[in-house]
């Protein structure tokens, strides 16, 4: 089973917002804050990549968000 905590998952999710930057438009960064969901336990807690990928949106999420995907 694959792991990671929620500040981590935070960390690749903002490091991906600045990649993409110029294809994130203000009304699409506000739509990816409002996918991400707070952390309900310790966010330095390993948990399930499942689990986590329930609350903090990243990879092909911002790329369809981008118009990268369809």
């Amino acid at each position: 089973m694959f792991t990671m905590t929620y500040n981590e998952a935070v960390r690749i999710q903002k490091s991906q917002i600045d990649f993409y930057a110029g294809h994130l438009t203000a009304g699409k960064r506000a739509e990816l804050a409002r996918m991400t969901k707070p952390c309900p336990f310790d966010p330095d807690e390993m948990r399930p990549v499942i689990e986590i990928n329930r609350l903090v949106p990243r990879g092909g999420i911002i790329e369809k968000l981008c118009g990268f995907r369809k």
